[in-house]
């Protein structure tokens, strides 16, 4: 089902020449299809043939189903840019693919026209790009962070980071500043904070205070870290650099979840997804690849039981199948693979899709109407 936004877009634009021109849905349906090719590419580059990816027609049905939702402002041009972006081998998908709902720009930077309290299905319908579906199956409001210390209503508020809904007012997980705490376990302390000494005259039954973390320029020790993201160098927090920038070893920090260093007064990153009987070492081989004396080659794998297959927990299905049925009673009570179905077919389905009441359906506006 189309937006009700769309409706002029249904209409073929006929020439003068009585061929047509497509229209602005067919134009974001073509940006999809771009965007799958170049996104199931790279997957395949950096992880390898065997690599689970949701189908081209599943992926751009979401695709189109989201950028053409009620109140989304995202165009062909918007697409064209996310691919354009996928490159190297990250960790994870790339910044403007998510997951779910969120399938398209999910850090919230494509922000749509719908109002605060709309029913939405994905954050770029909403102007302040966050759909609140936290407690919901699929249907959501759009939601304007609330600040710390404010009312708030677990089904209807989402709050400003790093703070959560209590029930009643967004607060931090985990110790305020000036708090007693723990180190156990990485700390109690909420996240803009780190579990430092003891203020004076507390008692033996206080371990440490929340103190805060650094933030960029601020003094820092291995006692004395930094804010999440940021590293300490010579004793100053400092924002990594990103790969090109020029750069001083002794002052600054290239980006470390890259592997980043400081080579000739610029921030170099190793080459990722190196193929078989390339060279590795600081380079990185490809997901499913061994670096073995400098040389990426095969890793010892088991295949991976397909449709129909005995499954565990455990073990993961061929790509294209989940592992359905299985109970936590050990290796005697199995599951079994079952193929992910497309748009239409029961469940489970491609990565692409959601489950509404036992039936594959892609991403949209219509599934909240």
């Amino acid at each position: 089902m189309r937006s009700r936004r769309s409706g002029l877009a249904a209409v073929l634009l006929v020439v003068a020449c009585g061929g047509t021109t497509a229209t602005p849905e067919n134009g974001i349906k073509a940006a999809c299809a771009r965007l799958h090719a170049a996104y199931a590419r790279n997957e395949v580059r950096c992880k390898g043939p065997d690599v689970d990816l949701p189908p081209e027609a599943d992926f751009v049905a979401s695709c189109v189903g989201l950028a053409s939702a009620r109140g989304s402002l995202v165009g062909p041009a918007d697409l064209d840019a996310c691919t354009s972006s996928i490159r190297g081998c990250p960790s994870g998908r790339p910044a403007c693919l998510g997951g779910g709902s969120d399938l398209l720009f999910p850090a919230h930077d494509k922000r749509g026209s719908l109002p605060e309290g709309a029913t939405c299905v994905a954050g770029v319908q909403c102007a302040s790009g966050i759909c609140n579906t936290t407690y919901t199956t699929t249907c959501g409001v759009c939601a304007v962070p609330k600040a710390r210390g404010a009312a708030c209503d677990l089904a209807r508020d989402v709050c400003e980071e790093p703070t959560t809904c209590d029930g009643a007012r967004c607060a931090y997980v985990g110790g305020d500043q000036g708090e007693p705490c723990t180190t156990y376990g990485g700390g109690t302390c909420a996240k803009p904070f780190y579990c430092g000494a003891k203020d004076p005259g507390d008692g033996p039954n206080v371990e440490g205070r929340c103190r805060p973390r650094g933030a960029p320029g601020a003094a820092c020790a291995t006692n004395e870290p930094c804010l999440e993201g940021i590293g300490c160098v010579a004793g100053t927090c400092r924002v990594p650099l990103p790969e090109g920038a020029p750069c001083d070893v002794a002052r600054d920090l290239c980006a470390t979840d890259r592997l980043g260093a400081c080579v000739g007064g610029i921030c170099v990153f190793p080459r990722t997804g190196v193929q078989e009987g390339g060279t590795c070492g600081p380079d990185v081989c490809r997901f499913d690849l061994t670096c073995r004396d400098h040389v990426c080659a095969e890793s010892p794998t088991e295949p991976r039981p397909g449709p129909g297959a005995p499954c565990t927990i455990t073990g993961l299905c061929a790509a294209g199948a989940s592992c359905e049925g299985f109970r936590a009673r050990g290796n005697d009570d199995p599951g079994t693979c079952r193929a992910r179905g497309g748009v239409g077919a029961p469940c489970p389905c491609s990565d692409a899709l959601t489950c509404i009441d036992g039936k594959c359906l892609a991403w949209s506006d219509a599934l909240c109407r």
